[in-house]
C-alpha cells in the first residue's frame, strides 16, 4: 500500500508560507507547488510545502520547479481506480451496501440532492481529509499523521 502524505488545504498552505491565495495558484501555475485534487478539493502535501519552505531559506531565490504531476482523470472510473491504487479507497462490505439500499429505498432523489448539499456545505475543522486521515492512521497504528 501506498504511504499517505499529511494534507493541506489550500487556507493551510496560505498560513504556513504566509502568502495569499492567489500567490498559491501562482506557485502552482509555475510548476513550484504540484496540488492534489479530491473531489473539488485542492490539497497540498505537507512535506513539498514544507520543502519549498526550505529552499527559500536564505535567500530570495525561487524554490526550485518541481515536475508536475500528471493532472487528474477526468474519467470517474479511472479516478476510483487510481484512489483504489493509492490505498485511498476501499471496496464497501455488504453491510455498507445494504445500508445504501436502505438509504436510496428510504430518500427520494430530490431529498437525497438536499442532504447532499446540506453535507458538502459543512465547514468542518479540522478538514473533512484531515479526519479522514487521522481516522485512517488510528485504524492502522500508522504514525504518518503527527498529532496537533
Amino acid at each position: 500500500m501506498a504511504k499517505v502524505k499529511a494534507l493541506l488545504t489550500v487556507k493551510e498552505t496560505c498560513e504556513r508560507l504566509r502568502v495569499s491565495p492567489s500567490t498559491i495558484f501562482r506557485l502552482v501555475r509555475a510548476g513550484t507547488l504540484a496540488p492534489i485534487k479530491i473531489g473539488r478539493r485542492t490539497l497540498f502535501a505537507a512535506e513539498e510545502v514544507q520543502a519549498l519552505i526550505e529552499a527559500g531559506r536564505g535567500h530570495r531565490a525561487h524554490a526550485p520547479t518541481q515536475p508536475k504531476r500528471a493532472s487528474t482523470p477526468s474519467d470517474p472510473r479511472r479516478l476510483l481506480a487510481a484512489l483504489g491504487r493509492a490505498g485511498l479507497l476501499a471496496e464497501p462490505t455488504p453491510e455498507m451496501r445494504r445500508r445504501a439500499a436502505a438509504y436510496n429505498a428510504r430518500q427520494t432523489p430530490e431529498d437525497q440532492h438536499k442532504i447532499l448539499d446540506e453535507l458538502r456545505s459543512l465547514h468542518l475543522d479540522p478538514p473533512l481529509s484531515e479526519i479522514i486521515l487521522r481516522s485512517r492512521a488510528w485504524r492502522l497504528h500508522s504514525d504518518w499523521v503527527t498529532a496537533p
